[in-house]
């Protein structure tokens, strides 16, 4: 029980905030489109499709983010042991 703590890892407070801001932006994003689809006036369509894709842009643009610093954080780890990136 102890030791499946101590594997855990732990979240830094940035990821932990950037991930609330993205979740806070994707649902606000459903919600306008939601209310412009009650509404049901003619440009609800096009309003849909856009805050779906909206979401689904978010969605990627966090995961590249993500994927940016892990790169990023590697590359920093070797040259703090003495690595040469060049060769």
């Amino acid at each position: 029980m102890e030791d499946n703590k101590k594997e855990e890892k732990k979240i830094s407070p940035a990821k932990r905030v950037l991930a609330i801001i993205a979740v806070v932006l994707i649902i606000a994003v459903y919600i306008v489109g939601l209310v412009f689809a009650i509404m049901g006036k003619g440009y609800a369509i096009p309003v849909v499709m856009t805050s779906m894709l909206v979401a689904a842009y978010i969605a990627v643009y966090f995961h590249l983010g993500q994927v940016l610093v892990r790169l990023l954080k590697g590359k920093n780890k070797k040259n703090e042991d003495g690595d040469d990136l060049n060769g």
